[in-house]
């Protein structure tokens, strides 16, 4: 089996140097530990502390993407030597359009989080959703 990576950049302010950049295969946010009842993706989490907490599940290899599965069934919570956290109040995350993103579970299609007039030029340049070219940076505050 294969496992799909992509490009992530990471920064504070829209225009910061990044606190973060490389391959992932998850990206987590959160203000609290806990995840869909399963694991402790952010264990230092608080509800009440006005960050958001990111937890970075970095691309591998198979034996160290193995690593982290055995970590989230066994410890319940990710891996130190493959997983990336950080904490802040303001977060700008840099994705390929491609890759998906859910909000509580929920899946939010890029054609709902763009503006229409935005969505309506990258339809125009026969660019898509599925097209890696696309970079897309989603703003998350606490």
């Amino acid at each position: 089996p294969t496992h799909r990576s992509y490009p992530v950049e990471i920064r504070t302010s829209s225009d910061g140097e990044p606190l973060w950049r490389g391959e992932a295969l998850q990206i987590v946010i959160g203000n609290t530990r806990r995840y869909a009842d399963i694991a402790e993706m952010t264990p230092n989490a608080y509800i009440d502390d006005g960050v958001l907490d990111v937890c970075v599940i970095t691309a591998g290899d198979p034996l160290t993407t193995m690593q982290q599965i055995s970590s989230l069934v066994l410890r319940r919570r990710p891996d130190n030597l493959t997983a990336e956290y950080f904490h802040h109040d303001c977060l700008y995350i840099t994705v390929p359009a491609s890759v998906p993103m859910q909000l509580d579970g929920s899946v939010v299609k890029l054609k709902d989080y763009l503006k229409k007039s935005e969505y309506a030029r990258l339809r125009q340049a026969g660019m898509s959703e599925k097209d890696n070219r696309v970079m897309i940076t989603y703003r998350f505050e606490a």
